[in-house]
């Protein structure tokens, strides 16, 4: 399955970001105001990640995958 979902279950989504292990912007986005997000734009390639999702009361939640 080639989809990323970040999903919140109390506050919506301000932003996400997605960075590799080497700290490189792969994937950025603002303006979500959603609480569910899916990421398709990323290939899968058995690489880590590092997923920051700031939330609309400005909380920051940081995630790492293996993708």
């Amino acid at each position: 399955n080639s989809i990323i979902k970040a999903i919140s279950a109390t506050e919506n989504i301000k932003a996400i970001q997605v960075y590799d292990l080497l700290g490189k912007l792969i994937f950025g986005k603002n303006n979500i105001n959603q609480k569910q997000f899916t990421i398709t734009d990323i290939v899968p390639g058995n690489q880590a990640l590092i997923i920051k999702t700031k939330l609309e009361n400005n909380q920051t939640v940081v995630k790492k995958l293996v993708y």
